[in-house]
């Protein structure tokens, strides 16, 4: 069984969403006039990719690392070595990711080869991996100097708001509407409810753990007493860039947390994120199976940004939320979100 097509009908980022979400092995071959890549799947997880001309050895790897022998019977130099074949994979997927047109052939393996030594011990996870290349490739253009694991610069903003092709979508993807927040105030009732009734609910998943963002700390204590007991780990933050980071971490694990954000949080512009408009197109196109709900207080109006997200919290306000005349309403509030998260949380031990 293969799949073979063009990437200008169907991106990198639309392969690697599909192969990931159908959890499948093979090997995927682009061939463009900048180069010829392939990439190692298994269960829908990156074990290895090279570009031609990149090292096809373990070997050859080390020369070009500067490192000789294998000194594999040591347990540094195997996570020195571990960390190696990471970067090629990184490097590679980058590259990749700046080739707009051309062909590729996915061909589905129960146990594909993956070079000679090259293979990662522990696959990575597709929207990782599209994330560092989309920053790599930033960088590059930009030409700074790379920045460090723990951040994380969303990017691509074309790329991932362009329209793929519309089985895809409804059978995988939640693409960012590249016409924005203006545009969709133009359009009328009826074709805003119809684009609500097409996005893929049903594909979000249930998490084991929630990042929160939110830049009051009465409200951040408040979510973690009302979560406690539905999510295993909860990840608490005031801005949207310590967010990013841990969203990151997950994600290069192959795990995704479901993303509470406030409709006020502090966004990270230094990263091209502005609003919160701009943090969840780019969550959900990176991963489209995230749950993303925004917080927003009690009697305030709507947040814009609510077409992109699965739904919005109502929580109290500050001043409610330090009231001791107030318990009843907090405790009221406190079950409406925990109902509406429902369908996004995994029981302890699920």
């Amino acid at each position: 069984m293969s799949l073979v097509g063009s990437l200008e009908d169907l991106g990198l980022a639309d392969i690697l969403q599909i192969v990931s979400l159908a959890r499948k092995s093979g090997v995927l071959v682009l061939r463009s006039e900048d180069g010829e890549g392939r990439i190692v799947f298994r269960e829908g997880l990156v074990h290895a990719a090279a570009v031609k001309g990149q090292p096809e050895d373990l070997d050859t790897l080390l020369r070009c690392a500067g490192r000789t022998g294998s000194q594999a019977s040591d347990a540094p130099a195997r996570e020195q070595i571990e960390a190696l074949r990471r970067e090629l994979v990184e490097q590679s997927l980058a590259r990749m990711f700046e080739w707009r047109t051309g062909e590729f052939s996915f061909d589905v393996r129960d146990d594909p080869e993956c070079g000679d030594g090259l293979a990662l011990s522990v696959g990575l996870s597709p929207q990782y991996l599209t994330m560092e290349a989309t920053r790599r490739n930033d960088e590059r253009r930009a030409g700074v100097a790379a920045r460090g694991d723990d951040a994380l610069v969303f990017s691509g903003e074309d790329e991932a708001a362009r329209d793929p092709i519309a089985a895809l979508v409804d059978a995988v993807l939640e693409r960012a509407d590249s016409r924005g927040e203006a545009a969709l105030a133009e359009r009328d009732d009826e074709t805003r409810a119809d684009v609500s009734a097409k996005r893929p609910d049903a594909l979000r998943i249930a998490c084991a753990h929630v990042v929160i963002v939110d830049p009051d700390l009465a409200v951040l204590e408040w979510l973690k007493t009302t979560l406690a007991d539905r999510f295993e780990r909860l990840h608490l933050f005031q801005s949207a860039e310590g967010g990013i980071a841990r969203i990151r971490q997950y994600l290069s694990r192959g795990e995704v947390p479901a993303v509470l954000l406030s409709a006020h949080a502090p966004m990270d512009p230094l990263s091209g994120i502005d609003t919160v408009a701009d943090l969840l197109r780019r969550l959900r196109a990176q991963a489209p199976r995230m749950p993303l709900l925004l917080v927003a207080e009690e009697g305030s109006p709507a947040p814009r940004a609510a077409r992109l997200a699965d739904g919005v919290l109502v929580r109290p306000t500050p001043a409610a939320l330090l009231d001791p005349r107030s318990p009843d309403r907090v405790a009221a509030a406190a079950r409406a979100v925990c109902t509406q998260l429902a369908p996004f949380t995994r029981a302890r031990g699920a």
